[in-house]
């Protein structure tokens, strides 16, 4: 990863994850969260920080019936589709948060290499 995607390439990425989503029983009104957050490392709300953070218990206990029912779901989109390093603690989340997401990612692995 040595040069700044440009924004077609994060459009068809954007899309890509959107389209891997479809294949999951995750509800269509936390798509558009999960993906801002992967992307841009946008905050999310307390179900999604916890099941970013792998934290069971908060999932189920705020998790919406929908949701509850869509965890493992979540877990195979993440393991299968989300980059490594945004999701698995609290700590983790927070950093990707603070670091802006896949975005902040790719800027940062760019100017390394200027």
């Amino acid at each position: 990863m040595s040069k700044v995607w440009s924004a077609e390439e994060f459009q068809k990425y954007q899309e890509n994850l959107e389209a891997r989503l479809c294949n999951y029983s995750i509800p269509d009104y936390m798509h558009e969260g999960l993906v801002a957050y992967i992307l841009d490392g946008r905050a999310t709300g307390s179900f999604l920080q916890a099941i970013l953070s792998n934290d069971l218990l908060k999932a189920v206990a705020r998790g919406d019936d929908y949701n509850q029912s869509a965890i493992v779901d979540y877990v195979k989109f993440l393991h299968n589709h989300a980059p490594i390093g945004c999701f698995g603690s609290e700590k983790v989340v927070d950093a990707w948060k603070e670091g802006r997401g896949f975005r902040g990612m790719m800027e940062r692995e760019a100017a390394k290499h200027q």
